[in-house]
């Protein structure tokens, strides 16, 4: 159950923000007991904040949903799929979540996780509770029952609300696909909107399932040009699994998402992660030999200027690639450490694809 307070521009719900391991009666947020609002830890300038995403890789709880295919991960399902196993996983996911910009990000944006119960455990996780992260979650109309999430440090993110959209097409009345979570807050007083995006796959082929990716692709820009009209300053991080290059329409056209700092025009998207892709030599995961670069990070413009109190890191876009998260590849040198592979647990195993991240400072 969600707590709604008031309704905000943008038709964002303002929520409490539910810290990790808390119920739904008792939920701490950005509101302390008496009503009265946590003042955020004042940032320096110069202060750097790490900003990732991670597709974390079919982060399933044990447990049955009747209502979404889940089936695979079930204790008696095809993977065996035990609590000690979900266990070995979110431990190996922290411990990669708290190095990452060295010493954790600020905001993370995640895709693949089942439901709010183990984005909790995630969030909480011994390896990393000293972040006292907290946590944005709505479940979404995905078949097996997907979802993307949102991370974030409170001392940082000062939470005001999120909205679900969804992704629907007018000549496929049925189509459900995951949906785009929107969550808006400020740091350091800018408002901040961050889009957590995880877009329909290319399971049925690139060409034949591009029409989802542009609907995913219209209904983000639609709304980010909403809130373009509410803010005359505003900093934009959209992030996620596009299912799609950098290069490939539904980022570049559709959403318009531009590739060069020196060409960006006033009130532009630019995608601050173009650079780390090669389809011989990077990138985020590996298909039939070959690198793709599905998970970016796209930054507006206010946060690309210097003129406002948050601004982009030149050339601090990275893919994170530890050498314990990956494991040898003849064709590619080496790929993601996957927890299942080839049907079996992997206890050393993490996901499919490589966490992207950037820094924002403080002016």
């Amino acid at each position: 159950m969600r707590c709604l307070l008031i309704c905000l521009c943008c038709c964002a719900c303002f929520v409490q923000a539910c810290a990790p391991g808390s119920t739904d009666s008792s939920q701490k947020s950005a509101f302390d007991a008496t009503g009265g609002k946590v003042l955020q830890k004042e940032l320096p300038a110069g202060t750097q904040l790490a900003v990732a995403f991670y597709n974390v890789e079919n982060l399933f709880d044990t447990k049955d949903n009747p209502q979404t295919n889940d089936q695979d991960f079930l204790p008696e399902g095809r993977y065996q799929w035990t609590e000690e196993n979900l266990d070995i996983k979110l431990s190996n996911l922290a411990s990669v979540i708290g190095k990452i910009g060295e010493g954790g990000p600020a905001l993370l944006g995640v895709a693949e996780v089942e439901n709010r119960d183990v984005l909790t455990r995630l969030a909480s996780h011994e390896l990393i509770r000293s972040k006292n992260y907290e946590i944005v979650h709505d479940d979404s109309p995905d078949e097996r029952g997907i979802d993307v999430g949102f991370i974030y440090d409170p001392e940082v993110f000062q939470l005001k609300g999120y909205e679900p959209l969804i992704v629907s097409k007018s000549d496929q009345p049925g189509f459900k696909t995951r949906e785009i979570l929107m969550v808006n807050g400020e740091v350091n007083k800018l408002p901040v909107y961050v889009f957590i995006n995880h877009w329909p796959s290319r399971r049925e082929g690139k060409m034949e399932s591009q029409p989802n990716r542009l609907a995913a692709a219209h209904t983000l820009r639609k709304k980010v040009d909403e809130v373009r009209k509410n803010f005359q300053e505003v900093g934009i991080i959209i992030m996620g699994d596009f299912n799609d290059d950098p290069i490939d329409t539904s980022i570049k056209d559709a959403l318009g998402a531009q590739t060069s700092m020196a060409a960006l025009e006033e009130d532009a998207l630019y995608n601050a992660t173009f650079d780390l892709f090669n389809p011989d030599n990077s990138g985020s995961l590996t298909y039939k030999g070959k690198w793709n670069l599905f998970d970016q990070i796209i930054l507006s413009e206010d946060l690309m200027d210097g003129e406002h109190s948050l601004s982009y890191m030149p050339q601090s876009a990275k893919v994170y690639k530890a050498e314990n998260i990956r494991v040898p590849n003849r064709k590619t040198k080496f790929v993601p450490r996957r927890a299942i592979f080839r049907g079996e647990f992997q206890e050393d195993g993490y996901s499919d694809h490589f966490p992207v991240y950037l820094k924002l400072y403080v002016n």
